[in-house]
């Protein structure tokens, strides 16, 4: 893949040369593929599928911008809440990274440690990318890497990242939350089985005009054809959708989701007894959250009563698994948990007590300023 140029996003490739642009969100939408290749009867095969992902064409130091402007009194709590977490990708060399902390307190002109000895970040990125580095006072990203060279599995590998030359990959909550926008992304995420084979015979066609792909093929004694193993299926009729009040054809490209919103469900589940876990300042925004879900629900045909609301001083992990084990009994239906940021550990934690320990349907949601 690296021969054809190709950014891996974890075990997915993806081709930065053919973006789809979205500009009024001043996003891309890169398309890609997932592979895997395994021996099955009759030899040999490539297993292949598209994918997308989603990148940001503003960068990071664009965002600090706009969260300093609409949060000038709280800049640096905000701009962690809503950065740290994320994957950013760097375009001069194509290599993603995930921001664990945001330095405040270190700018460009900070210097740092390399087998040559001590340069600062403006020297290194002009001396080894060719780029000038515009803004000298911007803070620093840290991103945390495990080390893949040394056996130590606690070794890890600290980057420093310059946000002007960093850009978001993935879709934020808010833009999720954004009904138009993701109908707009999924004109190109969506693809027909037509489109799907065009994908398939252009990934054929970049590996066969590509001579290191089909050198390093050629070493291992192996080829790539384009004959697609091709399986027998059958075409169904389309499924009716049987809501508690009517019937509605799901249609040829299975799309009810207009009649979802608006008709009470078939069978319903009240929510009797729940618990919304928050800290003491996401108030507004749990009772923001519940009037929502109390809206929603209420077209749905499903009564929700008021949960029981847990407020924590900080967002500790250790205080979320304190308050999960104090209130989770055996009537409780459902646990949310709001949280400021999103962050791995944390969200394996409060799973780990959900789905182990006191099992329990539930939902960690991250909120946004």
């Amino acid at each position: 893949m690296k021969t054809l140029n190709y950014v891996r996003f974890n075990r997915k490739q993806f081709d930065p040369s053919r973006p789809k642009i979205i500009p009024l969100a001043k996003l891309e939408v890169w398309p890609g593929y997932v592979t895997a290749v395994d021996e099955y009867e009759g030899g040999l095969m490539l297993c292949c599928d598209v994918s997308h992902r989603i990148l940001c064409q503003k960068t990071v130091l664009d965002m600090l911008v706009d969260i300093y402007q609409q949060n000038v009194d709280h800049f640096q709590e905000c701009a962690r809440k809503t950065l740290i977490g994320n994957i950013v990708l760097t375009r001069y060399n194509n290599r993603t990274y995930k921001i664990n902390e945001i330095c405040f307190d270190q700018t460009p002109m900070a210097s740092f440690q390399t087998k040559s000895g001590e340069t600062s970040y403006l020297d290194y990125y002009k001396k080894y990318h060719n780029i000038t580095i515009k803004d000298v006072k911007q803070p620093l990203l840290l991103s945390i890497k495990k080390s893949r060279v040394n056996t130590n599995d606690n070794e890890n590998i600290q980057f420093g990242l310059i946000p002007e030359l960093c850009y978001l990959t993935g879709l934020r909550d808010d833009m999720r939350s954004d009904n138009k926008l993701m109908r707009e992304i999924a004109t190109f995420t969506r693809v027909s089985p037509n489109q799907r084979q065009m994908a398939l015979d252009k990934f054929h066609d970049n590996v066969s005009k590509t001579p290191a792909a089909k050198e390093i093929l050629n070493g291992w004694g192996l080829s790539l054809t384009k004959n697609y193993n091709s399986l027998k299926g059958r075409q169904l009729d389309p499924e009716l959708i049987y809501f508690s009040k009517q019937t509605v054809p799901a249609g040829k490209n299975a799309e009810f989701s207009k009649y979802v919103v608006n008709n009470e469900m078939l069978q319903v589940v009240h929510i009797n007894k729940w618990i919304l876990i928050h800290l003491k300042n996401d108030l507004r925004a749990a009772n923001n959250l519940l009037d929502n879900i109390k809206q929603c629900s209420k077209s749905l045909g499903i009564n929700v009563s008021k949960p029981t609301m847990i407020s924590l001083d900080h967002d500790r992990i250790d205080a979320y698994i304190q308050a999960l084990r104090r209130n989770i009994d055996l009537n409780s239906q459902i646990v949310v948990c709001i949280c400021h940021n999103s962050r791995d550990d944390r969200y394996s934690a409060i799973k780990k007590i959900c789905c182990s320990e006191l099992p329990i349907p539930s939902q960690v949601r991250v909120f946004v300023i």
